[in-house]
């Protein structure tokens, strides 16, 4: 949905679905990021295989794009691979400035095969846990599906994605 311009309305004027719609609905959808998934309940691993998290997802139909932003919770005995799975024919570029343990480290996901690499980020061993942001521009090809957080245990000790950890969205075509 792209914005439109707002129109000016007449006291006569008789306002139907297809005006609110245009002019009301997808305005507001257009003008800024949308919570998509929110992490109700935390979910400990200890697999050293990143495998797709369902809880926190985004659904893309064919060739659209969008702009994502991945908070990501995590606490436990292990640090955090993290990466992403998406439809065939996608084409990713996500960065972030994650904590390594002890300092500020940037990553980068970029590519056009799906999953898409896996980036140890540093696990707190607290119940609060760490949060670490990740904004991913994405292009979808033909293929309708989901782009999806994988995560998983770098030792094989406990690892949490923490209840919270979410995406947030915006449909830019």
């Amino acid at each position: 949905m792209a914005w439109t311009n707002p129109r000016t309305w007449s006291d006569t004027e008789f306002v139907n679905a297809a005006l609110l719609n245009t002019h009301l609905r997808d305005n507001l959808l257009a003008s800024g990021p949308h919570l998509i998934l929110r992490k109700t309940s935390d979910t400990a691993r200890t697999s050293t295989s990143a495998t797709d998290d369902t809880s926190v997802q985004a659904a893309v139909a064919a060739n659209e794009v969008w702009l994502f932003r991945w908070l990501i919770r995590n606490a436990g005995s292990s640090d955090m691979k993290v990466g992403f799975s998406f439809p065939t024919g996608g084409q990713v570029e996500g960065y972030g400035a994650l904590h390594n343990g002890t300092a500020v480290t940037a990553m980068f996901w970029q590519g056009t095969t799906s999953p898409i690499g896996t980036t140890t980020i540093f696990t707190p061993n607290t119940t609060i846990g760490a949060m670490n942001p990740i904004d991913m521009w994405y292009i979808n090809g033909a293929n309708a599906g989901n782009v999806t957080l994988q995560w998983a245990s770098q030792s094989g000790a406990s690892v949490t994605l923490k209840t919270h950890s979410c995406v947030y969205g915006v449909k830019l075509a």
